[in-house]
């Protein structure tokens, strides 16, 4: 945690100053070398364990003493998690996006119940959307995370369902179900707004289009007709897809 650490009476011939904590019973400094100047004027020392409650400041120079001092006002612990600011429709859709901000909790696990807070303090919960998905990490490091969760958080703030990304088979794809006649007019219809699944992210002929996460209903297409599909991962990519009665992919035309 953070502790903001003062002065208010020092004599001149004190300093430098090693800090210790009772987290491990005064056993190892926690910061080294802090010059008087520094603790006079006072600065935020970002290195304190979460659970000291006592901060003791050494003088280490000609001058060896060394004053207690009880953290006052002492935040809670808390875990920092990245996750999606905006929610998706689908967790496939929430699983394939970057995280963008980041999330607290007090125990660091991802699971049912956990309230997710939008501050360090633990005073801000995010209320969710209980019908929309935002992506969660668990286990971060810097913007990185061992794990990524799709997370429904209902109006209480709590995770009403978790699903680990990785088990989610089916990649999203934004796509269009009406079916038009020639690729051409496929391709100039506006940006769809419903979805395709795939299984490995790609689209290419003989692969199989399905309309669920799960993958395991396939798109009744027509056999002459052509769907616009968004590929490549959602990066803004689309082309014009003929897939037959049995979901499978006939011919594929990029939209240029």
């Amino acid at each position: 945690m953070i502790v903001f650490l003062q002065l208010t009476i020092a004599g001149g011939d004190v300093g430098p100053f090693d800090i210790y904590t009772d987290s491990d019973n005064y056993a190892t400094a926690v910061q080294s070398n802090v010059t008087r100047q520094t603790l006079v004027t006072g600065f935020n020392c970002t290195v304190i364990p979460n659970d000291a409650t006592i901060v003791q400041v050494r003088s280490t120079g000609e001058c060896k003493n060394y004053d207690n001092a009880l953290i006052i006002g002492i935040t809670p612990p808390f875990y920092s998690h990245i996750g999606t600011e905006d929610d998706y429709e689908s967790k496939a859709l929430a699983c394939l996006q970057e995280p963008d901000i980041v999330y607290y909790t007090v125990d660091g696990i991802m699971q049912l119940g956990t309230i997710l807070y939008l501050d360090s303090a633990l005073t801000i919960p995010l209320v969710g959307d209980p019908l929309r998905w935002i992506k969660i990490g668990e286990n971060c490091v810097g913007w990185s995370c061992d794990n990524y969760y799709a997370c429904l958080v209902n109006a209480l703030s709590e995770v009403e369902v978790i699903t680990d990304c990785s088990s989610i088979i089916g990649t999203t794809h934004l796509g269009d179900y009406t079916d038009y006649v020639g690729s051409l007019d496929c391709c100039n219809q506006s940006d769809p707004i419903e979805y395709f699944y795939s299984i490995d992210g790609s689209f290419d002929v003989s692969d199989v289009v399905y309309t669920d996460e799960a993958c395991t209903i396939p798109y009744v297409g027509n056999d002459h007709n052509y769907h616009k599909i968004e590929y490549q991962g959602g990066a803004g990519n689309f082309m014009a897809m003929r897939i037959n009665h049995l979901g499978v992919i006939q011919q594929t035309v990029p939209c240029y």
